[in-house]
C-alpha cells in the first residue's frame, strides 16, 4: 500500500511539473495576468508577391520600431505601440509600397481573435489578445506574427526563416504548432518589443 501511494504522489507530482514551467516562463506568466501582446501581419492575399509583400513590411517595421516597442512593462509596451502607431502605419504603407503594394495599410492597436499555437512546449491558448496589426488590402491572405510582449519572437530578416513561422489565417478553436522557431532574438536583451 505504501509503494502505490508513493507511486501515486509521485505521478501527481511529475504530471504537475509542465505546468509549473510554463507559469514559471515569462510567457507563462503575461499569460496568467493577461498581459500579452501579439504583433500581426496580414497579407492582401496568398499569392506568392502579396506574401513578399507582407515580409517587407514585417521588417520594416520591426527595424524602424523594435527598439521603441522594447519595454519593460505592459503598460509601457501598450504606451509605446499607442504612442506610435500612425508612424508605424506610415512605415508600413511606405515599405508596402517599396515593394510595389499599390493597395490600403491599415495598423490598428486594440483586442483580436487568434487561435490556439504552441511554440515548443508553450501553449498560448485560443482567444481574444491585445495586438498591433497590419492589414494590407483586403487582409486575405496568410498572416505572420508572434509574441511582441515579453519577448517571445524568433525572426531572422532577409532569409527563407518566414516561412516555417508563417499559419494560414485559423479561425478560433483551431490549434497550429510551430515546428521550428530559428534566427534572432526580435528585441533587444532584457526588454520586450
Amino acid at each position: 500500500m505504501g509503494r502505490l501511494l508513493c507511486a501515486l504522489c509521485l505521478g501527481a507530482a511529475l504530471s504537475l511539473a509542465p505546468a509549473a514551467t510554463q507559469v514559471d516562463s515569462p510567457l507563462g506568466q503575461a499569460l496568467s495576468t493577461g498581459e500579452l501582446i501579439r504583433i500581426h501581419v496580414v497579407a492582401d492575399s496568398d499569392g506568392e508577391r502579396d506574401q513578399e509583400i507582407k515580409y517587407a513590411v514585417r521588417d520594416a517595421v520591426i527595424a524602424r520600431f523594435g527598439e521603441a516597442l522594447s519595454c519593460a512593462s505592459f503598460g509601457d509596451a501598450c504606451g509605446a505601440i499607442e504612442q506610435h502607431l500612425a508612424a508605424i502605419e506610415r512605415e508600413a504603407a511606405r515599405a508596402a509600397e517599396a515593394a510595389g503594394f499599390t493597395g490600403a495599410v491599415e495598423a490598428a492597436f486594440g483586442r483580436f481573435a487568434f487561435p490556439t499555437r504552441v511554440y515548443g512546449g508553450e501553449t498560448v491558448p485560443a482567444g481574444e489578445y491585445m495586438a498591433l496589426r497590419i492589414v494590407l488590402g483586403e487582409g486575405e491572405g496568410r498572416n505572420w506574427w508572434c509574441v511582441l510582449y515579453p519577448a517571445f519572437c524568433l525572426i531572422e530578416s532577409g532569409t527563407d526563416v518566414a516561412a516555417t513561422v508563417a499559419q494560414p489565417v485559423a479561425t478560433p478553436g483551431e490549434a497550429v504548432r510551430w515546428t521550428s522557431m530559428i534566427g534572432r532574438l526580435f528585441c533587444r536583451e532584457g526588454g520586450a518589443p
